[in-house]
């Protein structure tokens, strides 16, 4: 909004501005589904009328608030594949060591000695990792094919 210079009513355009920007005006802006205009911003908060003055008073405050969430925005807009599947990675690893952590502090030492040198629990845990072995290759060799190819399919 705007009152321009040679506005034939100032006097009732600045109650309308007012107005808009009230609580009443924004309850109407509310109540029909617009976004609210609050806090509004002024290029040149000198130029407007002493009335209105207070309302440009957290332009400083308003644009070190959207520079902040305009940068975190345009990073997470550039990279948010690789965030949510960083967190989604995280998740998994500590869905895997929580419950490896707990066996490792929270059991007896002594049976877990003993359980180590059992064979059948040995072989266990070497098939285990020999599965991870072959699971990681498999998706090394077919997901970073696919991945590299995939970019070509979306922009055809």
């Amino acid at each position: 909004m705007t009152i321009p210079n040679n506005a034939q009513n100032t006097t009732a355009a600045i109650k309308f501005i007012q107005f808009v920007l009230g609580p009443e005006g924004r309850q109407i802006f509310q109540n029909c589904n617009q976004p609210e205009l609050m806090p509004p911003m002024c290029d040149n908060a000198s130029a407007l009328p002493g009335t209105l003055k207070h309302y440009s008073l957290r332009r400083k405050r308003l644009e070190v608030v959207r520079k902040f969430f305009g940068t975190a925005r345009s990073f997470l807009g550039r990279h948010r594949l690789p965030v949510v599947f960083g967190i989604l990675s995280l998740l998994i690893v500590l869905f895997v060591l929580i419950p490896l952590i707990k066996i490792v502090f929270l059991s007896n030492k002594e049976a877990l000695w003993q359980a180590l040198q059992d064979t059948t629990v040995l072989k266990s845990i070497l098939l285990t990792l020999y599965a991870a072995l072959i699971t990681t290759v498999a998706g090394f060799l077919l997901g970073v094919p696919l991945a590299l190819s995939w970019p070509d399919t979306i922009s055809r």
